[in-house]
């Protein structure tokens, strides 16, 4: 996207304590030619628009101008009577005939989209000055408009180019200086900067008046980076998001630390920081633990396995109890079913030798039984239950689980997804409260990266996950900081922001936990690792037991060989 240069022709009047003495128009021509001769060379390729008002000094200053720069140019008369469609411009020009005029002009920028305060702004006085009186000022008028970036040129004898640094307080001389715009934020000198900033469980919180959590230590680890202090603003609790809005726009304070879902506030007076981080919105839902207690045991097998394995059961007792009749066959049903959980056989001694060797086949045939019972036994010591989680959209809207959300949010989702009768909407403070009170009366609309920070811990804290957080997200987004429009910081904190990702400086727990230490935490569940091991154990136990079986059936034949002979 090309940009535009926007050229403003206004008028100047006298400031008290300036003196103007009209000039020939040849003078201040030639000024400005030596002085466009060496700070114009690097705008020669971008397009400039020339904006004036019509009068008859500015209409020659621009004929001059358009004759002197080599790039493409517009010319668009009546500066107020513009439109608001033209891109930004990289500089901005100010040619005033008053300087007295300088805070009405700027008020008037401002309202007008093109026009931005961080970039390169010229204030150029038309006419000779006699002093410099004036100058202190202007300076400080300007910067109290939250502008920056500026350079003010005027004539006295010669070109004189002055700028102010409001953090060190310094008046900057920058006449026969290469650089025209110095970088003045990467040193803010202890200026004190006012962040909105309020109590957004569980990503930032307040405990015991300190503020503590992911968004602050990022704050101040970007006020260290600038050399700068901040003070909390912290907007009223039930309506933080709208207070703070009305802080920034108010300019009682700069900008906003709170991450947030960015959404469309419709305020021409917010901007938002490139984004420093992906989300997105994401529902976390319950885990019922009744539905666990009742099903999970059932929802082991399918219902035709479960059939099968109690048909085993009655025929090997059937068996059995026609062969003896002592055996009760209530009896008879719990030894089977007792051989699945691992009860040892009896010894060989007994009288239900013939019967043995079916049950030997049945054994053989029913170690998978026995493996998913025992895995099941012991991973409910190990791991999670065992139920059907919804992974998808789908299988959300399907279910007949009920979701709470924001109502300003929820009207982001496309109507495809056929969620708009399954919302319950609620505010922040409401469903911080169900989450905080582990509250699993239905699922919860809420950000990922809010999502990750309550599952980590949950799992931290030892607990049993109340909540699951779906796999499929329903809306991707980004993560921003709301600035006031045209504000002076928000590219330099983009920058540090950018920094602090790429090195991890406000991520505490890499810098006090060892990587060699990193996995002494983890908890280990069942895998199927731990499946073929078991499935081993069992194979090379049922190996041993045929062995003592075929040993103990072979001395118990000879000895009654050797009893028959007697």
């Amino acid at each position: 996207m090309k940009t535009i240069l926007v050229f403003f022709w206004v008028t100047c009047l006298n400031l008290g304590d300036t003196h103007l003495s009209p000039e020939p128009e040849s003078f201040l021509v030639e000024q400005l030619e030596k002085y466009f001769a060496n700070h114009q060379h690097h705008v020669e390729h971008i397009s400039c628009s020339y904006i004036n008002v019509c009068q008859q000094l500015t209409r020659d200053v621009a004929k001059w101008f358009i004759q002197t720069n080599r790039c493409p140019s517009v010319i668009a008369e009546g500066y107020f009577n513009t439109t608001e469609d033209i891109s930004k411009s990289a500089e901005t020009y100010i040619f005033m005939e008053k300087a007295d005029d300088a805070g009405d002009v700027i008020a008037q920028l401002q309202t007008y989209q093109f026009w931005s305060a961080r970039n390169q702004n010229y204030f150029i006085i038309c006419s000779r000055v006699k002093n410099t009186k004036f100058l202190t000022h202007l300076l400080e008028l300007i910067w109290t408009r939250q502008i920056l970036n500026f350079v003010v040129v005027f004539v006295v004898t010669s070109v004189e180019i002055f700028s102010y640094n409001p953090f060190t307080r310094e008046v900057m001389n920058l006449t026969m200086s290469g650089n025209l715009f110095p970088d003045k934020l990467r040193n803010l000198n202890g200026f004190r900067l006012t962040v909105s900033l309020w109590a957004d469980w569980p990503l930032t919180t307040k405990q015991d008046d300190q503020w503590v959590g992911k968004d602050f230590d990022v704050l101040t680890v970007v006020m260290s980076m600038l050399n700068a202090t901040f003070e909390v603003v912290e907007p009223p609790k039930r309506k933080a998001f709208v207070g703070m809005l009305d802080d920034i726009t108010s300019e009682r304070s700069e900008f906003s630390f709170n991450t947030f879902f960015h959404t469309s506030t419709g305020s021409f007076d917010i901007e938002y920081s490139y984004p420093h981080q992906m989300d997105a919105l994401v529902v976390l839902i319950p885990t019922d633990d009744n539905f666990i207690k009742d099903t999970s045991i059932l929802s082991i097998f399918h219902l035709s396995v479960w059939f099968l394995f109690v048909v085993v059961i009655v025929a090997n007792a059937l068996t059995s109890k026609c062969v003896n009749k002592i055996d009760s066959f209530n009896k008879l049903i719990l030894y089977y079913f007792g051989s699945l959980l691992g009860v040892p056989w009896p010894r060989l001694t007994s009288k239900f030798l013939s019967i043995k060797l079916k049950l030997l086949i049945f054994l053989l045939c029913s170690i998978i039984f026995r493996t998913a019972f025992q895995c099941f036994l012991t991973g409910s010591f190990l791991g999670s239950h065992s139920f059907q989680e919804i992974t998808t959209i789908s299988e959300l809207n399907k279910s007949g689980i009920m979701i709470r959300g924001s109502q300003s949010v929820v009207h982001l989702l496309p109507e495809e997804f056929g969620l708009s009768g399954k919302f319950i909407f609620t505010n922040r403070y409401e469903r911080k409260w169900l989450l905080q009170e582990l509250n699993r009366t239905g699922a919860i609309l809420i950000s990922k990266s809010a999502a990750e920070k309550l599952l980590t811990t949950w799992k931290t804290g030892g607990k049993n996950l109340p909540f699951y957080m779906m796999e499929e997200a329903l809306l991707p987004g980004i993560g921003t900081h709301p600035f006031h429009k045209n504000s002076p910081y928000m590219e330099k904190i983009e920058e540090c922001l950018q920094r602090d990702r790429e090195f991890s400086l406000s991520l505490q727990e890499y810098k006090q936990t060892p990587r060699s230490d990193s996995n002494k935490k983890r908890v280990v569940l069942l895998t199927v690792e731990h499946l073929k091991f078991v499935f081993i154990l069992l194979g090379l136990g049922l190996g041993a037991g045929c062995v003592v079986f075929f040993v103990e059936l072979i001395l118990t034949i000879k000895y009654c060989s050797l009893v028959a002979k007697k």
